[in-house]
């Protein structure tokens, strides 16, 4: 088993000035890859009152849980969407 270890950041872009249409967004960084840009190229990021409330899906337990990070602009069902599964094991975090 290797030791390896990602840094995850997690990004809060605020369209700067604000277009007609454009959402504040979350973009999950793993070593400075953006995750939604890589995996689903030209969405935008889930909001933050989805990925960033009290009861965050990103945190982490030994239970693995499916998170949505993006879904294409007209709908998942017609053109897709972007999740990660995130557990814990111990002191280690996976996605």
């Amino acid at each position: 088993m290797t030791d390896e270890t990602s840094r995850l950041t997690l990004r809060v872009i605020v369209p700067d000035p604000p277009e007609v249409g454009a959402t504040v967004e979350v973009r999950p960084l793993v070593d400075g890859t953006d995750v939604v840009a890589t995996g689903l190229p030209g969405e935008a990021a889930d909001p933050p009152f989805l990925l960033l409330a009290r009861d965050t899906p990103l945190m982490a337990t030994a239970e693995p849980r499916e998170v949505r990070l993006a879904e294409a602009v007209r709908t998942e069902e017609c053109c897709g969407a972007l999740y990660v599964t995130i557990r814990r094991d111990a002191d280690r975090v996976f996605w």
